[in-house]
């Protein structure tokens, strides 16, 4: 470690300046006065604290330090757990932000400020569809499931879909799991699971109190714009700014066979007869609608019973038609 880098007590603005960076101004101006008061009251300059470097790590300040008291070791301790809840450049209250696999602790004007794309950044729909990246996450009729969410909230949707993947990966097809819908609604998110299971369940939970703290424009995570239009899920920076992209609507694509040949071919064999006696509606839509009030098939439509070989449940139907 160069002489540079450590905290000289003879200059200590100065020396700050150097290990944080002339940038850090609010990381300068929270250290500084704990420096000036372990100074203050260090009885000798020996009593002062041996060889302390500051650096930024993981978006809050990392303290190297040599031999001291106890008291010093607690105040900076505590200045190193404050910088984590502190703009590393304005000293306002801020939460530590992802930036390109980066953790910075910033608030929400100096996010916007210091990261002006992050406001417009806007992918091709194509790019977050879920059934082509996780389609063992939808029902095998399911083609395309787009979130209907605006692009802050693309990435912690995505990073909750991965460790749905993973549960299931390795669970090794004891884990079932059908995502039917992922939505925005009054600044919420609104995740519709037909199948799942108590794990898939909770990272859906931490997916959605996520969300609630997150800006669904620009990403910001730990502030939002509260009030009358608390519902729209936006900062206190982009809820005062015109809307600069179009938000994407929902595009689930869960085809319906449009043939009796097709359902059967689809289905198989077992309601070949029901699909025949089907003419005034749909047979798959008739036949997930009586579904629905059964306790002991709820939330499974027929394609399920069909995939899973559940007879007895086909048969229900079946019975159920020809009252």
């Amino acid at each position: 470690m160069k002489y540079s880098d450590l905290i000289d007590w003879d200059d200590l603005e100065g020396s700050l300046t150097d290990c944080l960076g002339s940038k850090r101004l609010g990381w300068i101006d929270l250290a500084l006065p704990r420096l000036e008061q372990i100074k203050r009251e260090a009885a000798t300059p020996d009593d002062l604290p041996k060889s302390i470097s500051m650096k930024e790590k993981f978006g809050e300040i990392c303290i190297y330090r040599g031999p001291c008291s106890e008291a010093d070791s607690r105040t900076l301790e505590f200045l190193a757990q404050e910088s984590a809840f502190t703009c590393e450049a304005c000293g306002n209250a801020a939460r530590k932000q992802v930036i390109a696999a980066f953790l910075v602790t910033v608030c929400a004007e100096c996010y916007h400020a210091r990261f002006p794309g992050k406001r417009v950044t806007q992918q091709p729909v194509q790019r977050y569809d879920i059934a082509s990246r996780h389609p063992h996450l939808v029902s095998d009729t399911c083609l395309t499931l787009v979130p209907a969410v605006g692009p802050g909230w693309h990435s912690l949707i995505f990073r909750g879909f991965n460790r749905m993947a993973g549960q299931v990966m390795k669970s090794g097809g004891d884990v079932s799991v059908e995502i039917v819908d992922v939505k925005e609604k009054f600044g919420a998110l609104n995740l519709s699971i037909r199948r799942s299971t108590p794990e898939i369940d909770r990272i859906a939970e931490e997916m959605i109190r996520e969300a609630s703290l997150t800006c669904t424009r620009c990403g910001y995570f730990g502030q939002r714009a509260r009030g009358k239009r608390e519902h729209q899920g936006l900062c206190v920076v982009c809820d005062h700014t015109p809307l600069d992209y179009e938000a994407s609507q929902s595009r689930n694509s869960t085809p319906l066979p449009s043939t009796e040949e097709l359902l059967v071919d689809q289905l198989g064999p077992d309601i070949a007869e029901i699909a025949g006696e089907m003419r005034d509606w749909h047979p798959l839509a008739v036949l997930d609608f009586i579904l629905a009030p059964d306790p002991a098939e709820h939330g499974r439509s027929v394609v399920n019973l069909v995939r899973d070989g559940d007879t007895a449940a086909l048969a229900r139907i079946l019975a159920h038609l020809r009252r």
